[in-house]
């Protein structure tokens, strides 16, 4: 997992919280080129998985129905509990769940 550049004192990425440590829709950088937000999130959500996360800064498992209506998308590089606060990768390179069969530099879609 990247190491924070950001001036944002207290982040850790490799653990989520039931109380919010920072203001949601923060945002910082890795030294890998990534980028992380901070959420709230809506469903227990896996490490790996892809997320929804709306204009509340409010995160949710991927869905169809949500890659129609959501702007942004994230993965979960650790699993975050429901009604959790926690960081999400929304830029760079990650890990994040697909189908086993998926082959390499193919678009992955939602189903």
């Amino acid at each position: 997992m990247a190491v924070i550049t950001s001036s944002v004192l207290g982040v850790d990425l490799n653990n989520y919280s039931s109380t919010a440590l920072f203001a949601k829709g923060t945002t910082v950088n890795g030294t890998d080129g990534s980028l992380f937000e901070y959420v709230n999130t809506l469903s227990a959500i896996a490490a790996y998985n892809a997320v929804a996360i709306n204009g509340a800064n409010d995160a949710s498992n991927l869905t169809t129905t949500l890659a129609t209506t959501e702007n942004r998308v994230g993965v979960a590089q650790i699993s975050i509990a429901v009604s959790s606060y926690g960081w999400v990768q929304t830029m760079g390179k990650m890990l994040v769940n697909g189908a086993s069969a998926a082959a390499a530099n193919v678009l992955l879609f939602t189903t």
